[in-house]
């Protein structure tokens, strides 16, 4: 039997089967929580005097241990015209311009090395590549 060589892809993808694995235990205690708490909740509490009341609230306390989603109408967005006034900025400039404009960032190249960054995509950050500590591309995502 060959020993086959692990490549940098196969080590790319056993680190995303291993992130998406730690996920999914995540979700899972998460959601775990949320049933524990109903349960400590039902055996401290007199159901009798809440009666119809219980489900209304199990359904406050769920929402209040739950976490907030932000609604998507409210994020801010970066658009091109935002972009194309990063182009020219140095490194440390376009960084500051970013954060203090509520927005977030990342290098995914600086002079020719490409970085390893994952794939999701925002609509607040900014993907920058730079070339001599000046940001010559800017990217929404």
């Amino acid at each position: 039997m060959h020993d086959i060589e692990e490549t940098d892809l196969d080590k790319v993808i056993k680190c995303y089967e291993e992130s998406i694995e730690a996920l999914e235990k995540e979700i899972l205690k998460f959601q775990e929580a949320i049933k524990d708490r109903k349960k400590d909740l039902s055996a401290c509490l007199d159901l009798k005097k809440l009666g119809k009341d219980w489900d209304i609230f199990l359904q406050k306390v769920e929402e209040e241990i739950t976490p907030k989603i932000i609604d998507e109408t409210q994020m801010k967005v970066v658009d091109n015209k935002y972009l194309e006034k990063l182009l020219g900025m140095s490194e440390k400039q376009a960084s500051e311009k970013i954060k203090s404009d509520g927005f977030i960032h990342r290098t995914i190249k600086r002079d020719g090395e490409d970085f390893w960054v994952t794939q999701d995509i925002r609509e607040d950050r900014v993907n920058l590549t730079i070339s001599n500590n000046k940001v010559i591309e800017a990217h929404r995502g």
